[in-house]
């Protein structure tokens, strides 16, 4: 009978079969749509298949990758990927140096560009380059990445994308078709009446003529497109290209960019004809040029409309607050690209808003430079707008630029542990020197060792080397940040916001670090100067003998004065004149309601125009408009101190505006705080529990009044209330009630016409914003400000309303971002964002929870659930990053309590820890209400313990690996014994039992910190195994109280088809209906005791159904039948009557055997907590598959015959392996009576008195 396909086997076959048919129809579409490149080029793919045209260019300068290519694709990346011959030449790679000496960002004006190049420091750098200068990188033959100045020459490809199979017409010319890569050109085919022409060159250039062209001549190199020809086989065209009367060089006909002159790269095979004289006329034939002359009749003739790249000129301004960006064409804004130094050391992109046509605002960020990109090099010219400085005063005051230099190299991948040490040791010598300043004068030494030796001294005599001193409680430095790093590996930028008590301190070295310099980066100190206090960059002041000051330099680098003669100058001594110099700074203002002026003591007055006009020298007022991020208007007034002849006062209003987000928070005032508004005071303060009420009361008149709405004044107050409330210290609990009036002040705040408006206190900030489809908000970001004890600023909040940018995702970056569901942000609602600073509104008495981020409220209307599986993701940066041994990071929300308390509780969120050191964590939730990052406690053992639970349970669980292949080996070795159908079962324990333990050693050493698909197979993996572990002890169990207890059974049919639908299919069956209700279920970390360990498993109520429940059943069985088959065993008449001490120790050698075949010993499992119950499951659950193997193999009579038998080993007794191995052996004549095949009256008793399977023909003791 033939033999039916399996179904597997089917399957695969049909799989094959479509395979080899893809493969045959895609190699059949490559053939017949083969791409065409312009002539002189190449084709090659990359590893995605993708086809690409390249030509080697001449040897060039960095900057003139786009010379003879328009929109060259060539970077460093794609040239990697492409299955081309690598020469032996220097390629340029598209990077260079952001600023003199620093690291290298892509600069090919492609997607990528801006993007840091993360193997900076494994480009060779040659020291001798300096790092005063932009460096290149080139692509070695040999050492690779290079670095170079960017002035050299070095080649670079033209890389271009193929024709494509319709080509678009020309605007003003509908007759030419539009070519773009690599010349921008319009070209168009003549013909006659529909069909070939017949002319000579000077002909074909009339036809041109008449079609408003000329004859093709730079873009030659399109010739070879099957649309600009007739004959599709063999053609000869015209080129626009004349010989000189010399013949040593060709030109142009048609003049550009006033060159005429063909270049060698162009004129590929010039051949002369031999049979025509007068050859001074060029021709294209074959993709090569040919030199003919007027009596050459071609039937091909293509005409060409040069076309011109425009010029694109992006110019940055500000306009009061605002960064504005004004663009002279209409361009894709895709195609431009903003970027600033203000986060990062690197390039950071920002967005911007379009406001106008051609005008663009952009997102500031924090204080530095601003500056844009136009990319699209196919249809402009490629530009870069002006570097625009973007300072505000209150940020840049006191701000100093630090340049230090390592004892040790440093690179990106330890960027961060390395940032905090200089933050350290820079803080320690600014400190330490001001203290001894301060207490024993300059130091008077100029060996800067010899310096820090009395500095380390004057340290150890405070008591601070010990953590006992006062350093540790001092603000040395209110905002520290790395401005530039550089190629040496070395040399460090920082920019410090310094306390103004402490002093500017000369350079000088500490534990290692070098302090190079230290200078303002904005404000020129006016020490020495009479009267004048400090001069900001680009300002200058006249003093006595005519001197000018200048404050000039670079904000990131540092200002100094600089003091030349003043011009035109006549003055009376000790007077002092300022001078405002033209330079490209900006401070961010408004427009000024009247004309700014500036007075000059010579009587001279200058306009904003620059203009002058005799006046009077009469003290002057300067109004200017700023913008402050508060939401009430305050007047400010300083003074230049001028000690000469006059006084000069400025007065500052401060209008409300758009706040505008820094990196860094506002230095403490030094002087008073002005009042929290908070009720009239009754003479006496009033005690806590009676502002509470006093709050609620307050907030309930507002929320629940709908007659009038609730405009901005009102909810600021509200929240300054709020904040006083959450700054009282006493035990006050803030009952849910208050939280839940928050939420709803937000959710009724009139805007005025305005998208977002926000609150910001010391302790409390509320964020509202009405989203749309033209004006979505995507989420919320909130700066990081330094020390998690510094209160709020009104900069450091963000509506989000693009994509949220990965930068942000960076601690240094943010403190917390919040990302919303699609479905959110595509509908037209009120979100609100409520931020608490810390956990003082939620404190509870039901959890053991301790907060560690900050806590945030996310309300949107009236939306609690998300639908179709939507989260919501929080980024949190953890208050607390050094964990404790018995803490665990979580995600928790607050669950409100009907008698208006609450408790922090994990169910709906799931913790993913950053997969990066130096980024944010995130909570993924599926619901909406405070959230906040916790640390859960748990129970840990010592170390010791837990080391030696660990070394136990790899030595368990390699052994019990060396005895389940040991049982796999004689199951494929002997036939006979795997035919043994109670063979059968216990081989299919061992498999499972080996993939179970097999899981839980890849768990063991491989850490999954985040979830990922590897983390999911082997949690999923792991749960199966589990589950069929119990399921085939269940089928163990079963099977031997049905032959140790059971005296007349009937078999059933299939029994092993059967017991292993039971022990394979339910684990299946469980796990898929896991995955189908709840697809994320995997994605918690489950944590064992040893807080190293975590694994994706079910949590929650997964856990307990899918898990627990099962194994707590299937044990109960396994429990309830070792009982009763070892109560069967133990009665037997023999032991009762005789107490034969072998029929004893065959008991309890089964007895131990249906201990670990059932798998009891994963009882003590559940009460691993105690460390006794731990020690026993650790050295009986780990050893259950080597336990197996000794009763199943080496125990076991017939198969220690079968492998005695295999290895030819001599037996000291020939006992055929179908006879037992039990026996009385208490005389001879027994024993020769057994193997004459009679029973002793002895051995009939015991068979009698025996169950069963013990008296059965194989009495081996372990069977």
């Amino acid at each position: 009978m033939k033999k039916m396909p399996l179904p597997h086997r089917v399957a695969v076959l049909a799989i094959c079969i479509l395979t080899c048919l893809s493969i045959t129809l895609g190699e059949a579409k490559k053939e017949t749509h083969t791409p065409i490149c312009p002539i002189g080029f190449d084709l090659a793919y990359t590893g995605y298949e993708k086809p690409i045209c390249y030509r080697l260019k001449g040897s060039e300068a960095f900057k003139d990758i786009f010379e003879d290519c328009a929109g060259n694709l060539y970077t460093s990346e794609l040239y990697h990927s492409l299955n081309i011959t690598k020469l032996n030449i220097e390629l340029w790679s598209g990077h260079k140096s952001l600023y003199p000496g620093g690291p290298f960002i892509d600069w090919s004006f492609s997607p990528s560009i801006g993007k840091v190049l993360t193997s900076t420091y494994d480009v060779k750098y040659n020291p001798s380059l300096g790092l005063d200068e932009e460096l290149c990188v080139v692509i070695h033959p040999v050492n690779n990445f290079t670095a170079v100045r960017c002035t050299e020459k070095h080649y670079r490809y033209c890389m271009v994308e193929p024709y494509e199979d319709s080509l678009s017409k020309c605007e003003e010319l509908t007759d030419y078709y539009r070519f773009w890569s690599p010349k921008a050109t319009c070209l168009t085919p003549v013909t006659v009446k529909g069909g070939k022409v017949r002319a000579s060159w000077s002909q074909a250039q009339i036809l041109c003529s008449k079609r408003g062209g000329s004859l093709l001549h730079r873009g030659w190199r399109y010739a070879n497109n099957p649309l600009l020809h007739i004959n599709k086989t063999a053609w000869t065209a015209p080129l626009g290209v004349e010989a000189t009367t010399t013949g040593d060089e060709l030109r142009w006909v048609i003049d550009e960019d006033g060159n005429d002159k063909v270049p060698d790269s162009e004129s590929l095979s010039l051949e002369v004809d031999e049979f025509l004289s007068n050859n001074s006329l060029v021709a294209l034939r074959d993709s090569a040029w040919h030199l003919v002359n007027n009596t050459y009749i071609f039937m091909d003739v293509i005409c060409e409309r040069s076309i011109h790249l425009r010029n694109v000129s992006l110019i940055l301004t500000v306009e009061g607050d605002h960064v504005i960006l004004s663009v002279n064409d209409s361009v894709d804004e895709s195609n431009i690209h903003c970027y600033t130094d203000a986060i990062l050391y690197s390039p950071t992109i920002i967005s911007k808003i379009a406001i106008d046509d051609n005008k663009y605002t952009l997102k500031t960020v924090s204080d530095g430079m601003y500056w844009c990109i136009h990319r699209d090099s196919r249809n402009f010219r490629v530009s870069q707008s002006n570097k625009l400085l973007f300072a505000r005063e209150k940020h840049v005051e006191n701000l100093y630029a630090i340049k230090i230099r390592l004892k040790g190299r440093y690179r990106f991948e330890n960027i961060d542990k390395q940032y905090r040490i200089w933050e350290r040791k820079v803080k320690e010598y600014i400190y330490y020197r001001t203290k001894y300043v301060e207490r024993f004068g300059e130091i008077t030494t100029t060996d800067g060792h010899e310096a820090e030796g009395l500095l380390q001294n004057y340290k150890r005599s405070t008591g601070d080397d010990s953590g006992e001193g006062s350093f540790k409680e001092t603000d040395v430095i209110y905002m520290i940040k790395i401005k530039r790093l550089f190629l040496d590996g070395r040399t460090v930028l920082l920019h410090v916001q310094l306390n103004p008590t402490m002093k500017i301190v000369p350079p000088g070295y500490w534990e290692g670090l070098e302090l190079l310099y230290m200078r303002p980066a904005f404000f020129c100190a006016g020490d020495g100067l009479p009267g004048i206090k400090r001069v900001a960059l680009g300002q200058s002041v006249i003093t006595t003998g005519c001197r000018n000051h200048t404050c000039t330099g670079d904000f990131n680098t540092g200002v100094s004065f600089v003091i030349t003669q003043a011009d035109n100058c006549s003055m009376p001594p000790e007077t002092v004149t300022s001078r405002t110099t033209n330079i490209t700074v900006y401070m961010p203002t408004a427009e000024p309601k009247t004309t700014s002026t500036t007075v000059l003591n010579d009587g001279m007055e200058r306009n904003q125009d620059d203009s002058f006009e005799s006046t009077e020298s009469t003290p002057c007022t300067e109004e200017i408009t700023t913008t402050e991020p508060t939401l009430t208007t305050v007047n400010k007034s300083y003074s230049n101190e001028v000690t000469g002849n006059e006084e000069v006062t400025t007065t500052e209003e401060v209008s409300t505006a758009n706040p505008v987000l820094p990196t860094f928070p506002r230095p403490p005032p030094t002087t008073t705080e002005p009042p929290v508004p908070a009720p009239p005071s009754t003479g006496r303060p009033r005690p806590p529990e009676e502002q509470l009420q006093q709050v609620l009361h307050d907030l309930e008149a507002i929320v629940n009044n709908n007659t009038i709405p609730i405009m901005m004044d009102t909810a600021t107050d509200a929240v300054d209330q709020v904040d006083a409330l959450l700054d009282i210290e006493d035990e006050l609990e803030i009952p849910g009630e208050l939280l839940h009036l928050v939420d709803a002040l937000a959710a009724r705040v009139d805007l005025n016409g305005s998208h977002q408006a926000q609150a910001v206190a010391n302790n409390i900030a509320m964020l509202m914003a009405d989203s749309s489809p033209e004006s979505p908000v995507k989420g919320l970001r909130i700066a990081a400000q330094g020390s998690a004890d510094k209160v709020f600023s009104a900069d450091a909040f963000e509506i989000i309303s693009e994509e949220v940018n990965s930068t942000h995702l960076y601690v240094d970056e943010s403190e917390a971002v919040v990302h919303l569901p699609e479905s959110v942000v595509n509908s037209s609602r009120r979100i609100t964002f409520v931020v608490f600073r810390n956990d003082r509104a939620f404190m509870s008495s039901h959890g053991l929870y301790s907060v560690n981020s900050r806590v945030l409220s996310i309300k949107i209307e009236d939306l609690t659930q998300f639908d179709d599986g939507e989260v919501i993701d929080i980024h949190l940066r953890p208050l607390v990053g050094d964990l404790e041994r018995n803490q665990t990071r979580s995600c928790a929300y607050w669950h409100f309590l009907d008698d208006n308390s609450g408790y922090w509780s994990q169910d709906g969120c799931t913790f993913i820890p950053a997969s990066e050191p130096d980024q944010l964590d995130t909570c993924r939730c599926d619901h909406l209400t405070h959230f906040a990052e916790v640390l859960v406690p748990k129970t840990v053992f010592s170390e010791r313990n837990e080391a030696v639970l660990e070394v136990l349970s790899i030595v368990g669980c390699v052994l019990s690996i060396f005895g389940l292949l040991c049982v796999g080996i004689t199951a494929a070795i002997f036939r006979s014994w795997r035919r043994d159908f109670s063979n059968k079962i216990w081989l299919q324990l061992c498999i499972a039992i080996f993939i179970l333990i097999v899981c839980f050693l890849v768990v063991v050493f491989a850490n999954f910190d985040h979830y990922d698909v590897t983390c999911l197979l082997v949690g999923v993996l792991l749960h199966y195994s589990v589950l069929a572990s119990f399921c085939w002890m269940l089928v163990a169990a079963v099977l031997s109280y049905r032959r140790l207890v059971l005296v007349f059974t009937r078999d059933a049919s299939h029994k092993l088809l059967r017991a292993s639908a039971f022990s394979w299919g339910t684990p299946c069956a469980i796990v898929g209906i896991l995955l189908a209700v709840s697809p994320h279920a995997y994605s918690g970390q489950f944590e064992e005791m040893s807080p190293s360990s975590s694994f994706c498993y079910p949590s929650g109520l997964g856990l307990w159904l899918t898990i627990y429940a099962p194994i707590a059943i299937m044990l109960l069985a396994n429990w309830t039948l070792f009982v009763l088959i070892v109560r069967s065993v133990f009665a037997s008449r023999r032991i009762q009557r005789h107490g034969d001490s072998n029929e004893a120790l065959r008991c309890a050698s089964v007895s131990c055997l249906l201990v670990f075949l059932f798998g009891l010993p994963w009882i003590f499992g559940l009460f691993a907590s105690n460390i006794v119950a731990a020690y026993l499951f650790t050295l009986t659950a780990t050893f259950q598959g080597f336990v197996l193997f000794i009763f199943f193999v080496l125990g076991n009579k017939k198969t220690r015959d079968l492998w005695l038998n295999k290895l030819k080993i001599k037996q000291t007794q020939k006992i055929p392996v179908t006879s037992s191995t039990y026996t009385n052996n208490k005389s001879q004549n027994s024993a020769s009576d057994w193997r004459k095949g009679r029973s002793t009256p002895a051995t009939i008793e015991a068979n009698a008195s025996k169950p069963r399977s013990l008296s059965s023909p194989d009495e081996s003791r372990f069977s």
